[in-house]
């Protein structure tokens, strides 16, 4: 199990996102913005951050740099979360040492899931929830999770 630090302004996304991560075994945490993001992130060493780009205070390109000038957090993968209208600022943002993937939204669990996982076994931690056998299964559950509208359409 990881430490995950999602910082995202958006409480649908963030709410999908820690679902999709603590159903695959990982201790989730979150912040709002970039601010609360860096307190969050220095009281509790995270293994990996996934960041948005555009919140309020202080946004994800400029919190992700000053993770990379702090020397505790300086190492903690960043998976930056970008919208397409985003593209210009997430091409500087990708120049950081500290960020080591990007996704695009909609952010789609099983992708996310991946990746957090590469990360985890580059950092040498052990990734997978061995409780975790199926993952199409949980993708599924996530998704009717997000809408369950879905549910009800599927039984007719």
């Amino acid at each position: 199990m990881a430490k995950i630090l999602i910082v995202e302004d958006s409480s649908t996304v963030q709410a999908y996102l820690a679902r999709a991560l603590s159903l695959h075994g990982h201790e989730v945490f979150r912040a709002l913005n970039g601010e609360q993001g860096l307190v969050l992130a220095r009281a509790i060493q995270p293994d990996v951050i996934t960041m948005d780009c555009r919140m309020p205070l202080l946004g994800g390109a400029a919190a992700a740099e000053q993770l990379a000038q702090d020397v505790d957090l300086m190492h903690v993968p960043i998976i930056f979360v970008s919208s397409v209208d985003e593209r210009g600022e997430l091409k500087r943002v990708l120049t950081l040492p500290n960020i080591a993937d990007y996704l695009l939204k909609p952010v789609n669990a099983e992708t996310l899931i991946q990746r957090v996982d590469r990360l985890l076994l580059k950092l040498d931690k052990t990734p997978v929830n061995p409780a975790w056998n199926n993952i199409e299964r949980r993708v599924r559950q996530i998704e009717r999770w997000e809408h369950p509208s879905a549910d009800r359409r599927a039984r007719g």
